[in-house]
């Protein structure tokens, strides 16, 4: 063997009730051997022995594998994804039949009595809620010692923590992080039992060698035992004993599996965020979803993950939330989300508020003459069989890799198409493709597609595999108070990413060709102050004024009377237009593209040709002059947004939609 340890039972067997021993392992093939024969000899012998490979990446499994194949008292999971030391335990713990559970390290040698020492404390003394042992560290290649000067190298064994299903039942499953979360349950139970509801059993005597290799988070040093007096330890334990304090009754001691929200504040560095995934360290987030009722799992995939919140960023947030949604008593899909690269905190969490899990695989866009990377095929291959994917959705054309693995893997996939190809040379330029090309590609890809217009669906033009699902603006978020000037001035505002084809030149020239005509028009402009604003801005006229970019969408509206919406190209929604709508503010917008599909022209806005500035000045006349005008509009706009638009419509269409393939 490997190890230098080895095991023989020096004692007669006894029976009595089940011992569910839980053991979290990862890349331990020079020890697990010892492990596992140190418990098989015990002289307890009613035992589960549930081990929980944690995506080991050398022979841990296989080795776990043959020995239960000799032994079948031993169980076997696997975590596809590393996820921890405690969160396998959580994962043994679930499957666990027994009337007392403890836990061993796939690395710890334990004597054969210790087992029957500590259950039969716990039967000999109902009271007793659980019961530990003492043992003594030293490295791999048993050298004793202590990692601070002491009397003695024996010490209590909290990681021997031996507990009734009882007290399981209230109080749960351990912390999901990445150390002490053992002395955390340790002092849940003497909070919710007493001091006394925790036996010590041969004090002084050491039941178990603890080993600390190299790689241990024990001698970690940021995580070091050290820690628990100043450092990492110590503030989590803090933590931990303040919300310990603060409960009033047991069962608010109650810790979920997966938790909503963690009961109190864990340091940032020992919290999981990344996991294996083919071989690959891919970051990993664990989400906040719960009400989850249905086996089906859909995989959702962003194209993109900026550090602003634009249109995109907010339908994929909206999608998230529809599938999280329980509509009409429909069971809520178990929904996983895949972003192409890391995004800001503000759009991550609010993603995790919808998903069970958050994975990044960096997959791009598919270039005309250039095929999707195998490695990134397999990373999402490996998602799709980890969780049991019944359906990917692709929020856009310009990804083709998750649709790929989709049909490698033989499960239907979604393509949500947003873009207009025909109208968009700068979209063409970055796939390196032609408007036909991009149409042929695409064709090829999904199992059906979703336009988020009847000009998206046009483009399309496959009625047979098409649904139309406009998104979504919830007006309920848009109630904006219109702005109080100190004079009849009024505010005509273009909110955009303020590039060249939002129609920004027109914009400046607009607000000049306004200054003398319309002396009490103003101009402003929301957005990001580029290069190409700072060029324009140059000749900018006094009634016009760039504000820069806006937090959110409401407060880009704050200021504005009236929206504009000058895109250069054909719009497949107008995200910008809607919210506006929904403000109650009347816009004023090229008749083309999926513009023309929100606004009623002389309703609730108005409609001009593309690059009629006279018209829009027209326009803009009219609601300067009339604030009952700009009123009826206003209103008009948010009754159409509230009543068409509305989230709880968007989500039961969409949940009609995932029907047709699931």
């Amino acid at each position: 063997e490997a190890d230098t340890l080895h095991t023989a039972c020096i004692k007669e067997a006894v029976s009595g009730s089940l011992v569910s021993i839980l053991m979290p392992v990862f890349n331990s093939e020079k020890t697990l051997r010892t492990a596992i024969k140190s418990l098989q000899v015990q002289t307890w012998q009613n035992l589960e022995i549930i081990i929980v490979d944690d995506a080991s990446n050398d022979d841990s499994l296989a080795i776990a594998m043959e020995l239960a194949e000799i032994d079948n008292r031993i169980k076997v999971h696997q975590h596809h994804v590393n996820q921890g030391a405690y969160i396998a335990r959580n994962t043994a713990m679930y499957h666990a039949k027994g009337d007392y559970i403890t836990v061993h390290d796939a690395d710890d040698y334990s004597h054969c009595q210790k087992i029957q020492l500590q259950v039969e404390t716990l039967i000999n003394k109902p009271s007793l809620k659980a019961s530990v042992s003492h043992w003594a560290r030293c490295t791999d290649d048993l050298v004793f010692g202590s990692w601070r000067q002491e009397a003695s190298w024996v010490h209590r064994n909290v990681s021997s923590l031996m507990f009734s299903r009882e007290v399981f039942c209230d109080l749960g499953y351990w912390d999901g992080v990445s150390i002490n979360a053992d002395t955390e349950y340790y002092y849940r139970i003497i909070t919710a039992f007493g001091q006394s509801a925790i036996a010590e059993v041969k004090p002084g005597v050491p039941l178990a060698f603890g080993r600390n290799g190299e790689n241990s988070l024990t001698q970690n040093s940021k995580t070091h035992l050290r820690t628990q007096f100043y450092g990492v330890r110590k503030d989590y334990m803090d933590a931990a004993h303040v919300w310990h304090k603060s409960v009033e009754n047991v069962q608010d001691l109650y810790l979920a599996r997966q938790p909503l929200n963690r009961p109190f504040e864990a340091p940032e560095c020992i919290k999981r965020q990344s996991c294996f995934i083919a071989n690959t360290n891919i970051p990993y987030y664990m989400g906040k979803q719960e009400q989850a009722n249905s086996d089906e799992s859909i995989l959702l995939c962003a194209h993109m993950a900026g550090d602003t919140l634009y249109g995109a960023e907010r339908s994929f947030i909206d999608m998230a939330r529809a599938i999280n949604t329980n509509i009409d008593n429909a069971q809520v899909k178990r929904l996983i989300i895949v972003l192409p690269e890391h995004s800001s905190d503000e759009y991550r969490q609010a993603l995790l508020e919808h998903c069970t899990v958050l994975v990044v695989v960096h997959y791009g866009w598919w270039l005309a003459d250039k095929k999707d990377s195998p490695k990134v095929v397999a990373e999402l291959e490996s998602i799709i069989k980890t969780y049991d994917i019944k359906l990917v959705s692709v929020n856009t054309l310009v990804v083709s890799a998750p649709h790929i693995a989709a049909k490698q893997q033989g499960i239907p996939s979604i393509m949500h198409v947003r873009e207009l190809p025909d109208f968009d040379p700068d979209l063409c330029g970055l796939l390196q493709a032609t408007p036909a090309l991009i149409s042929k590609k695409i064709a090829q890809l999904a199992t059906g597609y979703v336009a988020n217009s009847l000009c998206t669906a046009a483009y399309l033009n496959r009625p047979e595999f098409c649904d139309v699902l406009y998104n979504v603006v919830n007006a309920h978020d848009f109630e904006v108070p219109l702005p109080q000037h100190d004079s009849p001035m009024v505010t005509f505002a273009l909110i955009s990413s303020n590039t060249p084809k939002k129609g920004v030149a027109t914009f400046f020239k607009l607000a000049a060709k306004a200054k003398t005509a319309i002396p009490l028009a103003r101009f402003l402009l929301v957005g990001p102050i580029t290069e190409y604003v700072q060029s324009l801005m140059e000749d900018a006229t006094d009634n016009l004024t760039v504000c820069g970019y806006a937090d959110s969408p409401q407060q880009a509206l704050a200021d504005a009377d009236v929206v504009l919406n000058l895109s250069e190209f054909q719009e497949s929604f107008g995200r910008t237009v809607a919210e506006a709508m929904a403000a109650a503010r009347p816009v004023i917008a090229y008749r083309w593209g999926a513009v023309a599909e929100l606004i009623d022209n002389g309703i609730n806005g108005y409609l001009v040709h593309y690059s009629d500035i006279d018209g829009l000045l027209l326009r803009v006349k009219s609601l300067t002059e009339s604030k009952g005008l700009r009123d009826k509009f206003g209103n008009l706009a948010r009754n159409k947004m509230l009543s068409e638009f509305n989230f709880n419509e968007y989500t039961k269409q969409l949940n009609t939609i995932y029907k047709q393939y699931l």
